[in-house]
């Protein structure tokens, strides 16, 4: 018999409480103190599965997280579990927060990009000639074809 198998709901979520920094003021954050994904949310074994800390604080207090939901903040803290700063909302209301919030990265703000505005707008201009290929300008500007293709047809640098 397993250690943890006599502990109650009641235990498990007294242990999970005393993990959370809480202040009286519920428009404060309340901060997970213990560990931390490469993003800065609060991961906790919760019934043998790792599981972020936010979900844990939702489920404890206003229980399950109906399918295809997920657990948001309002206040963008990653290690917040205060209750009130949660709300559900589905993968696609979690982008659209993000964008309205500024917390998007994309083009030239992405860490990862390898192209400025100007040779995006360039690399369109040159294609809609016809007189080269998505080989030649991936060539030329050092990404691959699929990439060229991408750009051209918008499916990314939408804004540009």
């Amino acid at each position: 018999m397993n250690q943890y198998t006599s502990v109650t709901l009641e235990q498990k979520t007294a242990l999970f409480w005393k993990r959370v920094l809480i202040t009286p003021d519920t428009n404060q954050c309340w901060i997970w103190t213990g560990g931390l994904d490469k993003d800065g949310y609060g991961q906790k074994n919760w019934y043998g599965k790792r599981t972020l800390s936010h979900r844990v604080a939702w489920v404890v207090t206003y229980g399950d997280i109906p399918k295809g939901l997920q657990v948001l903040h309002k206040c963008d803290v990653p290690a917040c579990c205060n209750p009130t700063h949660l709300f559900l909302g589905t993968q696609k209301q979690n982008m659209e927060d993000k964008v309205s919030k500024g917390r998007h990265l994309h083009n030239e703000t992405h860490p990862m990009h390898k192209l400025s505005l100007s040779q995006i707008q360039d690399i369109r201009e040159q294609y809609a000639t016809g007189k080269t290929s998505s080989r030649k300008l991936g060539r030329e500007y050092g990404v691959t074809k699929q990439n060229i293709l991408c750009i051209v047809n918008r499916r990314t640098w939408r804004d540009v």
